[in-house]
């Protein structure tokens, strides 16, 4: 510390002493030097208000017992600037987030302790899970908190705790580097507290945790599943998760992961499905029953003369997922057609020409004549040996391309209590 006044000696208190008894000690001061107008009692008053100012602030506070009054005025200027500008912004990007004043600031504007980062926990549903709702899933998350014998103390009833003398009870040592007209402090876990801030003597440890003052255990929760959730959707169990000396209790989000369905695909508030018909089908029409997430049995059919060309799609209104909040309401169930046709040499002759005498006939063909004309043979795509992948699938114009019926999407968070 500089050799200027000493701050705690200005207000009349400890260096230990608490927010309220410098609040207290600052009244009183100003009482005692307003009531006399003479030069030295408006630059005693003077003292007294910057001895507050700094000591009732705990980043200048913390400064001030760090490196003194004077280059405590440095670090305020250079918080100023940062207030002004964009230069901490950018000394955090650069820095990753390890300069002092950042540090220092944040906590005094959360004006709490910091809180544990939460647990992830995963949650496999099925799609009939997520139309139906109405279902709870139990899943176990290992986290780590407080010890309940030492209520996170570390030390036994009457055990005595002692502030580590390396780091001041910080839990962390500093080293400063001078950069320009910045002052960088790079933070480690003290070397002989191992971050704790107090050290216990070995009698004095508590049984359970040995001094550690947190233990590890599986936390079970329940999460409700409700009509049209979405898959990666994140529901939050507020303070369930690890607990750390010095923190706020985080939380556990567990995510939504359901498997993939043999029959339905989903596309938000759609359900897709791919339906394979016969030729005959196509054309003289079908009959068939699609079965429903939900048990339901839905018959479908399409009238004869009323013909289904390949890749063709049709939608059966509000058969789809629920809306997540109304499931009253519904989307749309999507089907794509495909059609099946026969194998070769599966009609005869006989067939074949009974068909040309019923269907439309075909197009007229004459045959062109000079040195230009040239005849192929042609070789169905799927018996040859192309390297790498289909050449229609990578120009995207397969016509089963899975990206014609869109993708999904997940939801937002959501609090669940326990």
């Amino acid at each position: 510390m500089s050799s200027k006044k000493n701050l705690y000696e200005v207000l009349g208190v400890k260096e230990t002493a608490t927010q309220a008894e410098i609040k207290k000690a600052f009244k009183t001061q100003t009482k005692q030097n307003r009531q006399n107008n003479s030069p030295e009692a408006k630059e005693r008053f003077a003292e007294v208000k910057k001895a507050f100012e700094i000591l009732s602030n705990p980043t200048k506070r913390e400064w001030y017992d760090e490196f003194g009054d004077g280059e405590e005025e440095d670090a305020e200027a250079v918080e100023e600037e940062g207030s002004d500008s964009d230069g901490e912004t950018n000394f955090q990007d650069m820095f990753g987030n390890m300069s002092i004043f950042s540090r220092l600031s944040n906590m005094s504007k959360q004006g709490r302790k910091p809180k544990c980062e939460p647990l992830l926990a995963r949650v496999e549903v099925t799609l009939e899970d997520l139309y139906n709702g109405n279902v709870t899933k139990t899943t176990t998350v290992g986290r780590e908190i407080l010890c309940a014998e030492c209520a996170g103390e570390g030390a036994k009833d009457g055990g005595k705790v002692h502030k580590c003398d390396t780091c001041k009870g910080s839990g962390m040592e500093f080293e400063h580097h001078q950069m320009g007209f910045f002052i960088n402090r790079v933070s480690t876990a003290c070397a002989t507290c191992h971050g704790q801030g107090n050290v216990i003597n070995d009698e004095d440890k508590c049984s359970k945790c040995n001094g550690s003052r947190t233990f590890k255990e599986d936390k079970s929760i329940e999460v409700r599943i409700e009509p049209g959730m979405f898959h990666m959707q994140k529901i939050e169990f507020t303070g369930q998760g690890n607990h750390m000396p010095g923190h706020l209790a985080g939380d556990i989000v567990a995510v939504l992961d359901y498997v993939d369905h043999k029959t339905f695909e989903r596309a938000q508030d759609n359900l897709l499905m791919r339906k394979t018909i016969t030729l005959v089908e196509a054309l003289c029409g079908f009959r068939t029953l699609i079965h429903h997430l939900d048990g339901r049995k839905l018959h479908i059919h399409n009238s004869p003369g009323d013909i289904i060309k390949s890749g063709s799609h049709f939608v059966v209104k509000n058969e789809g997922m629920p809306r997540f909040g109304k499931p009253a309401q519904k989307g749309d169930l999507l089907i794509k057609f495909s059609i099946q046709y026969p194998e070769n040499s599966a009609l005869t002759s006989e067939n074949l020409a009974a068909l040309k005498g019923i269907l439309p006939p075909g197009p007229e063909f004459v045959m062109p004549e000079g040195e230009n004309v040239e005849e192929v043979n042609m070789y169905d795509l799927e018996d040859m040996n192309f390297a790498g992948s289909h050449p229609f699938q990578s120009a995207g114009v397969d016509d089963d391309d899975d990206d014609e019926f869109g993708g999904g999407a997940s939801g937002g968070i959501q609090c669940q209590t326990q």
